[in-house]
């Protein structure tokens, strides 16, 4: 059992301090996950919020057969799609450029450091879903391919598919040449 599993079995048992280490740990990392997959940075707060609240409210069994950060991003993922079947009848209007800019509202200012990774991570916005979810999960949470699977709710061959495209597509997209050297 990782430390973060021991954490959150600890907190089920009562110790509170717990649950904010796990907060700590997570909280960025889930939102810029679910803001690639709702396109809304609020929206993504909302969920990382709601998922993180399921676990004080009904703190639900980690039964440790993946890792923690694992079964947190698939109940995260769950949530997301929820919320995306509820939402397709609402049109949002968009934010103004200036405001999108700011470093309150913007997801890449906030997490994304260099502006090389910003303009990456933009570009992979635009990818399918599918691509998006896989690269990210892989690159930027640096997850296994099981744990994606489980998360994706795919094959590993099929994560291994969507990587494989993912990565062909957003070279498209900037423009690199692929080489046998070279690795997004």
């Amino acid at each position: 059992m990782d430390g973060i599993a021991e954490l959150y079995r600890r907190f089920i048992a009562g110790d509170d301090e717990c649950f904010e280490a796990i907060v700590a740990q997570y909280y960025s990392g889930l939102v810029l996950y679910l803001y690639g997959l709702l396109d809304s940075y609020q929206d993504a707060e909302d969920i990382a919020q709601d998922t993180l609240l399921a676990l004080v409210i009904s703190k639900p069994p980690f039964k440790g057969d993946d890792g923690f950060k694992t079964w947190l991003y698939r109940i995260a993922a769950n949530r997301a799609k929820n919320h995306l079947r509820s939402e397709r009848r609402v049109v949002f209007t968009e934010l103004t450029e200036d405001y999108a800019a700011s470093k309150e509202c913007d997801p890449e200012a906030l997490l994304i450091q260099t502006q090389e990774n910003a303009n990456l991570y933009a570009v992979m916005k635009t990818l399918n879903k599918d691509y998006y979810q896989a690269l990210y999960l892989r690159y930027i949470e640096e997850l296994s391919l099981p744990e994606i699977s489980h998360i994706m709710r795919r094959s590993q061959r099929q994560v291994t598919d969507l990587l494989y495209r993912g990565r062909e597509s957003l070279r498209k997209k900037i423009g690199i040449e692929r080489s046998n050297d070279e690795d997004i």
